[in-house]
């Protein structure tokens, strides 16, 4: 592998920088690999190659180059293994071959239909109305107060949890049932939850008494039964075909059951892991999305602005709906935006299968190409300007035909592989920032100066905990 440009560490997996043994691979690396990359890669396609003790790896972020991975070559790969995601059994994320993939997509795919996403966009709009009487409280009688670190990721939870399994998890309300289940689940989606599987097989001593001692695998159990439970019940209503028209049969969890009975093609552990990744355990990604467009926002006045004559425009005072995205123009530009500077995986890579070339590259079986995804959206010479927060960038009428085709916006993967729930997710976006900014407005408390924001890259790119942001209401 000599012949594509790179450097050499000792370690292939590191927790920490340490000099000489894991100086730009590590978690939470992302900046360093940046910098490597930028001192030696190819100057031209800022190919990159690290080689460690144990493995080579090539990190991408051509246009060209990912093209070709993406399409040309994608069966010549195989993904790592994303088993901690596999919660129950084998699911759209987690599957390892393309076989196994269109298995599980033919399952998948009717459930983000324009049934779910209306009904994604009514919960949407509920549970912001809940945040913010709950904001009205913290507020305690004046106009200003803090948005706090949880306050998204709950609301994104809540919706995922409505949208996606039709449970209500009690975060604005006494909802018992639905708490528990929050709880488990939660618990079963930790950090600890996913070192575990991690280090340890699931079927060995360790895995099994770690999982006891700390309740993740009651929590598994729990939530196994739950869902199991839950399965049974819309298996017995879609013989009703006046009720599966209702909203109540609108989630994600029914549109599986009712795909599957089509298709039989996965099995009940199956289809309980795809509800879960599809659904809840994405509420991260949205919660910091959020975040990140809410701290641009705040440092970008004329942003602001804009976003609240648009808003005042097309909503006159109403919630959002469904019909309403394709006007919130502006809206989704700086949206898109965001995910361009701040997209939640920053990369993500797969395993040749056989020796192949990729470009002018020779890459062995056994080497894993990386895609860059955070680097080719910042690449100066790719996006102009491209450290600048610009949404009037995606308004673009060259911009806006061509982003999601030459693979320079990768914030949702590309090609077959392209994120299943992307206009799930950009829809739940939409419909939160235009409730939440009708009604207030936003301002940066934080002197970057002094006590800058920086960006967390694992396990989803965040901003750091410090950021300090003041809501204050527009109207009385």
């Amino acid at each position: 592998m000599k012949h594509v440009p790179g450097a050499w560490q000792l370690l292939s997996f590191s927790f920490f920088y340490i000099p000489f043994l894991s100086p730009y691979s590590y978690i939470g690396s992302y900046n360093n690999l940046v910098k490597a990359v930028e001192k030696y890669g190819d100057p031209i396609t800022k190919t990159f190659r690290l080689t460690t003790s144990k493995s080579n790896s090539v990190w991408i972020s051509d246009p060209k180059l990912l093209k070709e991975y993406f399409i040309a070559k994608a069966h010549n790969f195989e993904k790592p293994n994303y088993n901690v995601a596999a919660f129950f059994g084998e699911n759209i994320l987690s599957a390892q071959n393309n076989e196994s993939w269109k298995k599980h997509f033919k399952v998948c795919n009717p459930a983000f239909g324009p049934k779910n996403l209306k009904y994604l966009c009514k919960v949407a709009v509920e549970s912001c109305n809940s945040m913010f009487e709950m904001w009205d409280r913290r507020c305690d009688g004046t106009n200003n107060c803090i948005l706090e670190h949880d306050d998204y990721p709950n609301l994104s939870l809540q919706i995922l949890g409505l949208a996606g399994l039709n449970i209500d998890f009690g975060i604005y309300a006494e909802e018992a049932e639905g708490k528990q289940f929050r709880f488990h689940m939660v618990n079963m989606q930790s950090g600890r939850s996913i070192i575990l599987k991690m280090f340890f097989d699931k079927e060995s001593f360790m895995y099994k008494l770690i999982g006891r001692i700390t309740g993740i695998s009651q929590s598994i159990e729990f939530c196994s039964k739950y869902l199991d439970k839950m399965i049974e019940e819309r298996k017995a209503k879609l013989k009703n075909e006046d009720f599966c028209e209702a909203d109540e049969m609108s989630d994600i969890l029914s549109l599986l059951v009712k795909a599957n009975v089509i298709e039989n093609s996965i099995s009940n552990d199956e289809l309980k892991s795809n509800s879960m990744v599809m659904s809840v355990a994405g509420h991260e990604t949205t919660a910091n999305a959020l975040r990140w467009a809410s701290y641009y926002i705040s440092k970008n006045t004329q942003v602001q602005e804009r976003l609240w004559r648009e808003i005042d425009a097309v909503l006159n005072g109403r919630n959002p709906t469904y019909e309403d995205y394709q006007s919130l123009e502006y809206v989704n530009a700086v949206l898109l935006e965001t995910l361009r500077l701040s997209p939640p995986v920053l990369h993500m890579g797969r395993v040749a299968l056989k020796n192949l070339t990729l470009g002018e590259y020779e890459i062995k079986k056994g080497v894993s190409v990386i895609p860059m995804f955070g680097y080719v959206q910042r690449r100066e010479d790719i996006w102009p300007n491209a450290s600048e927060f610009n949404p009037e960038r995606f308004l673009d009428p060259e911009v806006k035909a061509n982003y999601q085709h030459n693979f320079t916006f990768a914030a949702f993967s590309f090609a077959n592989r392209q994120c299943l729930g992307k206009n799930f997710a950009l829809l739940e976006a939409c419909m939160i920032l235009s409730s939440m900014m009708q009604k207030y407005e936003l301002k940066l408390l934080n002197d970057e100066e002094t006590d800058p924001i920086v960006a967390v890259p694992f396990p989803v790119n965040r901003p750091s905990k410090n950021l300090k942001i003041q809501l204050s209401k527009r109207h009385d």
